[in-house]
């Protein structure tokens, strides 16, 4: 699996990577290689930005080979920024500090599409 673009969260273009509920798409071992794939390619582009452009942005989500999006909650995009910005595993509030709002003194980077 690789990054093949950007999008926005509202598309019908791309299905979701994570199924529909009662039918999942991947396993949690897989899961956690999406979000690792994701985390390696915003940490080599410097991509940097919150929840809210994740959701409301022109290409705040990842497409998984050009057939999947990864459109997920403030909550969740704040956790994987956290990974990205290698923030401390046992603080269980990390994510807060990217899910809706970008960190003082902190310029985000966006994707290009």
């Amino acid at each position: 699996m690789k990054i093949t673009g950007w999008t926005n969260f509202e598309t019908n273009k791309y299905e979701d990577v994570f199924g529909i509920p009662g039918n999942p798409r991947l396993t949690k071992k897989q899961e956690e290689e999406v979000e690792n794939i994701i985390v390696a390619e915003m940490k080599n582009k410097g991509y940097k930005f919150n929840g809210i452009y994740h959701q409301q942005g022109d290409f705040g989500c990842p497409v998984i080979d050009n057939k999947y999006i990864y459109a997920v909650s403030m909550r969740k995009w704040g956790n994987l920024m956290a990974k990205v910005c290698d923030l401390p595993n046992d603080d269980k509030l990390a994510y807060v500090t990217w899910a809706w709002s970008t960190p003082v003194g902190t310029t985000p980077v966006y994707p290009e599409g």
